[in-house]
């Protein structure tokens, strides 16, 4: 009778309908694979704690206790150990320092939209000062054959300032 009590909720909980409405496509996947994976945990941890219990299967649960302990932590700790030892690896490697001066050159800028106020493109053109800056628009460039080089002559290039 207990065990009746908890299906519905236990629906619900797998249904997960108002979170679905909420996030549709990777959202939803995500949000499956972590109900699954909670169930998971829990499943393990109620057979571990019956194998505490049980006199004769507490070697073997202290065992799997430690197992899962070393499977829960071991990987996320490797991981991220090895992720702190790439990015130390590409600071070590990054030009720190002022950017060169942009008002002796005349930089040719790709702009992905037809404005450009908050994003590089306009930090370019407020450190050029009052010099021209050539720009390519980004839908200019779609459909283009970009694997080789690309003559000036062909892009439809404008001055902004």
């Amino acid at each position: 009778m207990a065990v009746r009590r908890w299906i519905g909720p236990g629906l619900a909980l797998a249904a997960a309908g108002p979170a679905r409405a909420e996030c549709l496509g990777a959202c939803a996947n995500d949000l499956l694979a972590a109900l699954v994976s909670i169930l998971v945990y829990a499943l393990i941890g109620i057979v571990l704690l019956v194998m505490l219990i049980r006199p004769k299967w507490r070697r073997a649960g202290l065992w799997g206790l430690g197992l899962s302990v070393l499977l829960a932590l071991g990987p996320p700790a490797v991981s991220q150990g090895w992720q702190a030892w790439k990015l130390r690896a590409v600071e070590a490697r990054e030009v720190v320092g002022d950017p060169p001066s942009l008002a002796q050159r005349k930089p040719l800028l790709i702009a992905p939209r037809p404005y450009c106020r908050d994003e590089v493109c306009g930090e370019v053109l407020r450190r050029r000062g009052q010099g021209p800056v050539y720009v390519v628009p980004g839908e200019a460039l779609t459909g283009m054959d970009l694997s080789g080089p690309v003559a000036l002559a062909d892009l439809p290039l404008e001055t902004w300032s």
